[in-house]
């Protein structure tokens, strides 16, 4: 299983040429890849993005928003309990990178798509309407209060 699924799209037309011109060779643009952190420093810093505060009432928040994935009638098969932990695991770690050491609702309603949107499976009859998952998800996010003092 995958934490989160991202979609980044093509390059811009500017950006492929430029592609085009550090790799005239076509040889395989990996090979130019150094790295930039070890297996270390990344234990590291996951250790610390574990350590940001998530406070009760984010934590309810979190399981409302996947439960309400469960009572959607356009989703065959709505979030599990796991997806509750990754998606506060997930606002922890979008916290962290951002430089604070406590999630805000910010946090959770950000990574809500990435982290729920491949875990759900749609209707078949949501399929045939042409509605995507993200949308529903987008959905459930404005109709699930947000807790108003929550660090």
């Amino acid at each position: 299983r995958f934490l989160l699924r991202i979609h980044l799209g093509y390059p811009s037309e500017e950006d492929e040429i430029s592609l085009l011109h550090r790799h005239p060779t076509g040889a395989n643009p990996e090979t130019d890849v150094e790295p930039v952190a070890d297996a270390e420093s990344i234990a590291s810093l996951q250790a610390a993005a574990r350590e940001v505060f998530l406070s009760d009432e984010l934590r309810q928040y979190a399981v409302h928003l996947v439960r309400a994935t469960r009572e959607r009638e356009e989703l065959q098969l709505g979030g599990s309990p796991r997806s509750a932990i990754m998606l506060a695991s997930a606002a922890r770690s979008l916290a962290f990178i951002r430089g604070r050491d406590h999630v805000i609702p910010d946090d959770i309603l950000e990574i809500l798509v990435p982290v729920m949107a491949h875990r759900l499976v749609a209707s078949r009859d949501m399929a045939l309407r042409g509605r995507e998952i993200n949308s529903i998800l987008d959905e459930i996010a404005g109709e699930i209060p947000v807790p108003a003092d929550s660090s």
